[in-house]
């Protein structure tokens, strides 16, 4: 077996990964049962660098939604109707107005939410980013009761990265199902359908990710460390820029864990395929035993075991 340590930088989730599923081929014409050598050069991490976006940002998505549910009263009552907003919410650093519209009461349903953040362009998020336009959330009844689906769409949604300067525009629908939830737990089904993000000009053209996911969340709660353990599984797939099509599976006996006292995740495996080649086999990623550290390996389909480090 060859043994190689990759340093990579900090990718998000399980999808990011995909960086080394492409960073130990020369080209895409190299078969996988070629054992690794040294003397690899190719730099080609479009892949994960399209994944890591396309990840991270429906991710912030739904951060904002769920946590107006932690701090929004109106989201877990079903009294009648309101029309209000919150200019300049200090939750946010880049919201410029959260508006909350509630229809309906359990006297006359359906209870319908719609929240709308309003982003200020000029100012940075919490992530270091900048957006502007909108992202709207829709719900039948109160958030995190069972059955509850919250559907997420976006207005002119445009996201400027740290350390970019061209604005991608943000498109597509996220899909959130209650699927289970008790005082401690719950179960999440999310859904990416249709998403498209685009880089501006000059090249907006070409440069374009499509993605899809389906993956469903098992959050825990806790009073003590960890506070929280998050279990997730499920599929996604996508084009990227340079138009390499993949897919990544993460089956739910061997789900990926991450805890709110780590900063990696402990355990778990991910399996990755680009789908538009007969060359290139699947690999399998796995992050190890359930303890907090920054190492993972790679098993290829050549036999060969490369082990990462992750930060």
């Amino acid at each position: 077996m060859n043994s190689k340590i990759y340093k990579l930088s900090a990718l998000f989730f399980f999808l990011t990964i995909a960086s080394f599923y492409f960073s130990c081929k020369k080209d895409d014409k190299k078969d996988d049962t070629t054992p690794i050598t040294t003397t690899s050069t190719d730099k080609d991490a479009s892949v994960a660098e399209d994944n890591e976006t396309a990840e991270s940002e429906f991710e912030e998505v739904f951060n904002y939604v769920d946590e107006e549910s932690n701090t929004n009263d109106n989201l877990r009552t079903t009294g009648g109707d309101i029309d209000t907003f919150f200019v300049n919410p200090t939750r946010y650093a880049c919201v410029d107005t959260v508006r909350f519209k509630r229809s309906g009461s359990l006297l006359n349903p359906p209870i319908k939410k719609e929240i709308r953040f309003i982003f200020d362009s000029s100012k940075t998020c919490n992530n270091g980013s900048r957006r502007m336009g909108k992202i709207v959330a829709k719900m039948e009844g109160a958030y995190k009761k069972l059955g509850t689906v919250v559907t997420i769409t976006f207005e002119d949604f445009y996201v400027q990265r740290p350390n970019m300067t061209k604005w991608i525009h943000i498109q597509g629908t996220k899909t959130i199902t209650m699927k289970a939830a008790t005082t401690t737990s719950r179960t999440i089904n999310v859904k990416v359908t249709g998403a498209k993000l685009t880089w501006m000009q000059p090249d907006s053209a070409t440069a374009k990710i499509s993605w899809q996911s389906d993956r469903t969340r098992e959050v825990t709660v806790s009073n003590s460390e960890p506070f929280k353990t998050v279990k997730f599984y499920g599929t996604a797939s996508g084009v990227t820029r340079k138009n390499k099509a993949y897919s990544a599976v993460v089956d739910s006996t061997t789900a990926l864990i991450k805890k709110s006292n780590c900063k990696w995740i402990v355990s778990g495996k991910l399996t990755i395929t680009r789908t538009d080649s007969t060359t290139i086999k699947e690999r399998t990623l796995d992050y190890g035993d359930g303890t907090c550290d920054d190492k993972a390996t790679v098993k290829l389909a050549s036999g060969d075991t490369v082990q990462i480090r992750l930060r």
